[in-house]
């Protein structure tokens, strides 16, 4: 009886290299993509009495809602839009490490955004893994003083972030945060298009900015700070006001972000709903954050956390909203 020879030494490393070639990666990928998709089965089975019902709490409806958490899991793909101009994602602040949030986040932009740098600019001493799916990392020294509602630390990365962008050639950039996600597909396309029919009407910006819904607020006259897109020259204005001291009154970063920008782009802000409403017309769109397909962790759960069915100084400002004031005040050129 013959003896099976050992395997020699070079046949181990033939086996090695296959193994980091992938094949057992992609066949491991495979399996937990089964499992995922049994998952789903077994989910709907146990629960589609439940998904049928109208769920009651007190007196309310209620809905609830799933997101994959892994980009592994996300398998949608945005269409072509290789006429569009190159830009990059600003995502800045500390990275989420639970469930890998803001990595996994990079792994999902890389799917739905074409022809796009993502670049996180985060902390000096952040630990950054291994791997990590990101095109750029910016570190920034933390300010001195972080001012209120940490305002200091935000204008220093998004500031930093954009900076680069400026410097890599982009002439459109998206800033947004390291704990928020979008989901939705052709978001770059959709944001490109807007700005396309909707011009400036003022000549000193180069194209309206765009904002979304979540934070933002008709009643208290804000523009969330959380989402922005825009022309890098526009976007630079917004987003390099002074650092604030001590002193400097800050009743919300929002507004601090905003008034200093109109004094940069000229722009008689005034104090009344009429000239908010004028800036919102004239320079700026705001879409809805559901749009983007939109996630948060923080805080809470709950989906629209700012939605009531009575009227209250949260009331949102969503892309109806201003397309209202954008179509009204087009038609009344003197209101202001």
């Amino acid at each position: 009886m013959k003896r099976k020879k050992p395997l020699s030494i070079s046949r181990y490393i033939v086996i090695s290299k296959l193994m980091h070639t992938g094949i057992v990666k992609k066949a491991a990928l495979l399996v937990y993509k089964s499992l995922y998709f049994i998952f789903w089965i077994l989910r709907y089975l146990i629960n589609r009495n439940a998904d049928k019902k109208m769920l009651v709490e007190g007196s309310d409806f209620k809905t609830f809602f799933y997101r994959p958490i892994y980009s592994v899991n996300v398998t949608t793909a945005s269409d072509d839009d290789g006429d569009l101009p190159p830009m990059a994602i600003v995502m800045q602040g500390p990275a989420l490490k639970d469930y890998d949030f803001t990595y996994e986040t990079i792994k999902i932009y890389k799917k739905h955004f074409q022809n796009t740098k993502i670049i996180l600019s985060t902390w000096e001493g952040e630990e950054i893994p291994a791997g990590h799916a990101a095109d750029e990392i910016v570190f920034s020294k933390k300010p001195d003083y972080a001012g209120a509602f940490n305002i200091n630390m935000q204008i220093v990365s998004s500031m930093n972030g954009i900076n680069r962008v400026r410097e890599l050639g982009f002439e459109y950039a998206i800033k947004t945060r390291t704990d928020q996600r979008f989901y939705a597909v052709n978001i770059k396309k959709y944001l490109f298009n807007l700005i396309d029919i909707f011009p400036p009407r003022l000549p000193v910006q180069k194209s309206r900015l765009v904002g979304f819904s979540f934070n933002s607020s008709k009643p208290r006259r804000i523009i969330t700070d959380m989402f922005m897109f825009g022309h890098i020259e526009d976007m630079i204005k917004w987003w390099s006001p002074e650092l604030t001291k001590p002193e400097t009154a800050v009743n919300a970063p929002e507004f601090y972000f905003q008034t200093e920008y109109f004094k940069k782009i000229g722009f008689d802000a005034g104090s009344t709903a009429n000239s908010f409403y004028r800036f919102l017309a004239d320079c700026f769109i705001v879409i809805d954050s559901a749009s983007l397909d939109f996630y948060w962790p923080k805080y809470t759960a709950f989906e629209t956390r700012f939605v009531r069915y009575w009227h209250h100084e949260l009331e949102g400002l969503g892309f109806k909203d201003w397309f209202n004031i954008y179509h009204d005040y087009a038609q009344k050129p003197n209101i202001n």
